[in-house]
């Protein structure tokens, strides 16, 4: 590709990881997600408990997700 394109293979890598686009995480009602750099609760119907909340936190904090 870095002989037909002319760039370099750094350039190619660079350009390939800027279009990389993670696929979105599936959404479980009632738990928190990540958006960006923020944990958010998605729109739902349901009730999140302070003990329910903890505990996705402390999931998230471990690694375990």
């Amino acid at each position: 590709m870095a002989k037909v394109t002319g760039m370099t293979i750094t350039q190619i890598v660079e350009d390939a990881l800027r279009a990389y686009q993670p696929a979105p995480r599936p959404i479980r009602p009632g738990v928190l997600i990540e958006k960006g750099g923020l944990l958010v609760i998605p729109k739902t119907k349901a009730e999140i408990t302070q003990s329910q909340l903890n505990a996705e936190l402390d999931e998230i904090r471990s690694g375990a997700r």
